[in-house]
């Protein structure tokens, strides 16, 4: 039987603290007494909830973490022996559901733990396509235009990895359908704003068309792309709705 980091355990998280991005699993009795350390708790940080949180985010960005948990859910875990406040415990990695979260979007409908909110993965992919702009750049301020491969090879490579950081990013939108409210719920803040300080504004209609391509950038960055009907009814609510309807004299 396998035994220690290789048993795959089952149980429930009891208790979660944000701030300190750490939390208490109960895990199953039969477990209790597998592994170094005979206990029903195990020790849980965010950080080791997937490998890929460590490769995507990095230090700087860890107060970015915020688990989408179900306490009602049941979830599976590994675990291993190590010291935590100066006592040995169990410690918990590679944590998912047994069943993946309900409402949650049929491209990441897996039983992964949802690790960041949509507006931290629509943060986390600008950074990566901010990143592959750096990388392309010193590539092609580091070598010879004569050597053509080696140079297409390394911008692939930097592509490769901005394009595998924005697909885990996409993949912890948990509600796709709340997403895209929230992206618009956004474009709403924007005209408010613009319709607030219409006397001070120059040429609206272009601000208000810098809004709505903004929530359409945003959208398209989250995977979450409009059909031409949706942009173009979504326009025409931006502009006529909200802009020609109450200010039609400044266009």
């Amino acid at each position: 039987k396998p035994q220690g980091e290789q048993v795959i355990r089952t149980g429930f998280i009891k208790w979660l603290d944000f701030p300190k991005m750490c939390g208490i699993i109960i895990q199953d009795k039969k477990y209790r007494k597998v592994g170094p350390v005979k206990t029903p708790k195990v020790f849980l940080h965010f950080n080791d909830l997937n490998p890929e949180i460590r490769e995507f985010i990095p230090r700087t960005d860890a107060h970015l973490l915020s688990p989408i948990i179900n306490k009602e859910q049941r979830i599976q875990f590994q675990a291993s022996a190590q010291m935590v406040g100066g006592k040995e415990t169990m410690k918990a990695f590679n944590v998912r559901y047994i069943q993946p979260l309900l409402h949650r979007s049929p491209v990441t409908c897996t039983g992964d733990i949802p690790v960041l909110h949509w507006q931290d993965s629509l943060n986390l992919i600008r950074k990566a396509k901010a990143s592959l702009g750096h990388d392309v750049y010193m590539v092609l301020a580091n070598q010879s235009m004569n050597d053509k491969e080696k140079t297409a090879e390394q911008v692939n490579l930097a592509l490769e990895k901005c394009n595998r950081k924005v697909t885990w990013s996409r993949s912890q939108i948990v509600d796709s359908e709340k997403c895209a409210l929230g992206c618009k719920a956004r474009l709403g803040e924007d005209i408010f704003d613009l319709l607030s300080n219409i006397a001070t504004v120059d040429n609206v209609e272009r601000k208000a068309d810098e809004a709505y391509f903004r929530c359409l950038g945003d959208l398209s960055d989250l995977d979450l792309k409009l059909t031409p009907g949706q942009e173009q009814a979504l326009k025409e609510y931006t502009k006529k709705r909200l802009l020609l309807k109450s200010y039609g004299d400044f266009f």
